[in-house]
């Protein structure tokens, strides 16, 4: 192969490029359009490739750039992004479409012809969209819809998921979220299904030392006079529009066995006045028997669990989070969860396998 291009501004469509080009295609980083053609030469043999560029390499763009290069007709597609991991090229290849990036990654396929990869060159880009921490925060419902539901066909099947089961946050908050994950080795692709949990005990466990940072402040502590107090206060939060879910460690008699939370009602609640303004309460009560705690991570609210007398209690992986950092007791209770938690993991991929 030898080059046969110039880098100058005035150079026209098509670019040709040759192998010794790979690992210095950043070069051209600003010189690449969003559908232009590209000519790679090899000996005798000269292919033309339309290529869609994007600049970002999230999941989403990523995506968009492959449907769009299946569309192009008459030409090789090609997808090129600032940088494609070894999942992506797999993606490609599986689809039959080529694919640069600007770090010297690339596949190169010419059905019958041509099948040239070159793959391990590091990510030299720092992405600006990219999340600090994918496992607490909003973007933490991610990882948790992953651990009840393992494997999804599309990013907007996984987004529909979260919202279903409370969880607020936008597609594009889900695809940077599923990037961090990609990156961590922790989601991958399999078969249909472009969203493939692979290693479910590191993602439990990242949500646990996520959630180690995490504190929750206490709104109000002391007793409420009422026989059935769980039912009025979430009667209450009802009326007045307020968000209110029984905390994990209050959870704990649902998920954990004989673990049982004592006769303490704890509520993650938005508000105070709105749910026990009008009962009978002493505040400070030495023996209290209801806590209000302001939701430290919106994702306390993802999932829940309603009781048959409206109550709405923590989820599993919520109830394990906090057993983890509990007394002695509580994580008793938190091992014999995570078994559970990991093993209807297990179970749901080995059905879809």
């Amino acid at each position: 192969m030898q080059t046969i291009i110039s880098l100058h501004k005035e150079t026209q469509p098509p670019l040709e490029l040759s192998l010794e080009w790979l690992p210095k295609l950043d070069l051209l980083q600003l010189r690449l359009h969003p559908r232009m053609r590209l000519r790679i030469t090899f000996g005798e043999d000269s292919f033309d490739f339309a290529y869609v560029y994007r600049p970002d390499w999230t999941t989403r763009s990523f995506e968009a750039a492959l449907e769009h290069a299946n569309a192009v007709p008459s030409a090789y597609p090609m997808v090129v992004l600032p940088y494609l991991s070894d999942e992506k090229l797999k993606l490609l290849a599986a689809a039959q479409v080529s694919g640069l990036d600007l770090c010297g990654n690339a596949l190169i396929l010419v059905p019958g012809r041509w099948l040239l990869r070159y793959s391990g060159r590091p990510n030299r880009f720092k992405n600006p969209q990219s999340l600090k921490d994918p496992y607490r925060g909003k973007s933490a419902m991610v990882a948790r819809a992953l651990l009840e539901r393992p494997a999804f066909r599309t990013v907007q099947d996984l987004h529909r998921y979260i919202l279903e089961r409370g969880g607020e946050l936008s597609q594009p908050l889900v695809s940077r979220s599923l990037e961090q994950l990609r990156q961590d080795v922790v989601v991958g692709s399999q078969g249909p299904y472009r969203i493939y949990l692979l290693q479910p005990e590191r993602l439990l466990d990242r949500l646990v030392e996520g959630w180690g940072r995490v504190r929750a402040k206490t709104l109000w502590r002391g007793r409420v006079r009422h026989s059935d107090l769980l039912p009025v206060l979430f009667a209450n939060a009802r009326r007045k529009g307020v968000r209110i879910a029984v905390t994990g460690a209050g959870s704990a008699s649902r998920h954990a066995g004989n673990l049982t939370g004592g006769t303490l009602i704890q509520l993650y609640a938005e508000g105070v006045e709105a749910l026990i303004g009008g009962l009978e309460t002493i505040h400070e009560d030495p023996f209290p028997n209801l806590e209000l705690r302001s939701p430290p991570d919106p994702s306390v609210f993802f999932d829940l669990e309603p009781g048959s007398d409206g109550t709405l209690w923590a989820s599993a992986v919520q109830t394990y989070l906090e057993l983890h950092w509990g007394d002695a007791r509580q994580k008793e209770g938190a091992a014999r969860l995570r078994v559970d938690i990991l093993g209807q993991a297990r179970q749901r991929l080995g059905e879809i396998t």
